[in-house]
């Protein structure tokens, strides 16, 4: 989570607010990376309280296959209130991330260079493995997982699961990247009041 954190950092400082909303709501969202590259300010439906928002993904990759319209939650209180920030004085149809698909996953592989994070497979599709991995530790809850990862069947989403927490223990850093890590997310975190 640092690590989205950090990219979500690094952005905010380079100006490019969009890509650190793609990468929190792909994260949280567990979204595929064509799915975080169509949201608009239009998808984006806030609880009254404003700790949860719904987000409209309309016919995805699965959902196509079994002709509905898919949505997922947030719920993560000061990613919530960040996306909501951002997007409150925005033109409903504006997308979240105004470049094209190709200028994000180059400005994604330049930061996870940046971080010194190179040559550890680390795409943007990482966002909704992470995420995964994260919601599953967080809640220890498979259905509630594989409702937010919208996967019909059980079986397919406990493989992913599977598969994302064996990647992410796999997963050690140098101290050299831990300071990078931690210097870029102190910036999102100083943001929302989370030093």
């Amino acid at each position: 989570m640092d690590v989205v954190y950090a990219l979500a950092g690094m952005a905010i400082v380079q100006n490019d607010i969009g890509f650190a909303l793609l990468v929190l709501v792909g994260f949280f969202g567990i979204l595929r990376t064509g799915e975080m590259l169509g949201l608009s300010v239009r998808d984006f439906t806030f609880s009254q309280n404003l700790d949860r928002v719904h987000i409209d993904l309309g016919r995805t990759k699965s959902g196509a296959r079994k002709g509905t319209v898919e949505a997922t939650v947030i719920d993560e209180p000061d990613v919530v209130l960040f996306v909501r920030a951002v997007t409150s004085d925005w033109e409903p149809f504006r997308l979240l991330y105004c470049d094209s698909p190709q200028k994000f996953r180059v400005a994604f592989a330049d930061r996870i260079r940046t971080l010194d994070l190179g040559g550890r497979d680390i795409r943007p599709y990482s966002l909704r493995r992470g995420g995964v991995a994260h919601l599953f530790t967080m809640t220890s809850s498979m259905q509630l997982t594989q409702e937010r990862g919208r996967w019909s069947n059980s079986s397919v989403a406990r493989i992913y699961i599977q598969d994302a927490r064996r990647a992410l223990d796999e997963i050690s850093w140098t101290r050299a990247q831990q300071r990078r890590i931690a210097s870029f997310s102190s910036v999102y975190r100083g943001l929302i009041g989370r030093n």
